[in-house]
C-alpha cells in the first residue's frame, strides 16, 4: 500500500501574482474578497497514478484534485470538499527501428 502525496496548489506565489494583477484596479474590496478567499481555500492534487494495459499496448494516467476550506472540519466522509478525478487513457504505438 502506499502512501499518496498531496500538492498544494494555491501557494503564496500564485496569491502574490493574482493580487498583484487586480491591484491595476484602485478597489479595494476586490483586493480584500480575493485575499480572503485564497486564504481560506485548500486546493491540493494527489501524485499521479499510472497504470498499463496485460499486453502493453495502452497505458492510464489518474489523479484527483480536492478543493475544500482550510480548518473546516471535512466531516465524516469528506462532504465538504469537492473531488475531480482526472484520468487519460493513450494507446501506445510501438515501433520496431532496426
Amino acid at each position: 500500500m502506499s502512501m499518496i502525496k498531496k500538492k498544494d496548489l494555491i501557494t503564496q506565489e500564485e496569491i502574490d501574482q493574482c493580487l498583484k494583477h487586480i491591484s491595476n484596479n484602485n478597489d479595494k474590496t476586490n483586493q480584500e474578497q480575493l485575499l480572503k478567499l485564497l486564504q481560506e481555500m485548500q486546493i491540493t492534487s494527489d501524485d499521479p497514478t499510472y497504470e498499463d494495459s496485460i499486453d502493453g499496448t495502452r497505458i492510464r494516467a489518474a489523479c484527483t484534485i480536492e478543493i475544500s476550506r482550510k480548518g473546516g472540519g471535512a466531516g465524516e466522509q469528506g462532504e465538504n470538499v469537492i473531488r475531480f478525478n482526472i484520468s487519460k487513457k493513450s494507446t501506445l504505438i510501438m515501433v520496431k527501428c532496426q
